[in-house]
């Protein structure tokens, strides 16, 4: 992906999920952002792979997809531009929990495993507002989480009766 800093530090202000950060901020997170592209069907994580970094979706869709202890695939999501993804695996610095693959062609930033590391245990205005992107991050999966959760119970008080 050929872009230059400016036109990623106006991508990232374009994305509701940066607006706690100011230009600084902005301007300091785009100098560490690893630009990187993906074609459709091809896999940005694999599930059960060691964490390579977090990554901001900026442009086209990722389908993410867990496979069962019995082989099933299960889809369990599908993202879109300003989405920020792989944040849990870097944070806990356990194995990748599902795979993430483009669902058409896709273009992301990725932040590495060293840079997540001193922005999460940091405490310069840079790091707080990174730490407050990423609780963002993982409450919107949870409440996406917890919508899927209640729906599926629905389906089995539904099914039961």
């Amino acid at each position: 992906m050929s872009i230059t800093r400016d036109a990623l530090q106006q991508k990232l202000k374009q994305l509701q999920i940066f607006n706690g950060l100011d230009d600084r901020g902005i301007n300091a997170l785009s100098a560490i952002i690893r630009l990187e592209s993906y074609d459709t069907e091809e896999v940005i994580i694999q599930q059960g792979a060691p964490s390579n970094g977090i990554f901001i979706l900026l442009e086209g869709s990722i389908r993410v997809s867990f496979q069962t202890s019995a082989g099933a695939i299960v889809v369990l999501d599908h993202l879109s531009k300003g989405n920020v993804f792989g944040t849990l695996s870097a944070i806990d610095r356990k194995e990748r929990g599902a795979t993430c693959t483009a669902a058409d062609t896709v273009h992301v930033g990725r932040i590495s495993m060293m840079d997540v590391q001193d922005l999460m245990y940091g405490s310069s205005a840079l790091a707080l507002g990174f730490q407050i992107v990423i609780l963002r991050s993982i409450f919107q999966e949870l409440r996406k989480t917890n919508a899927h959760l209640s729906e599926l119970s629905a389906l089995e008080a539904l099914i039961v009766f």
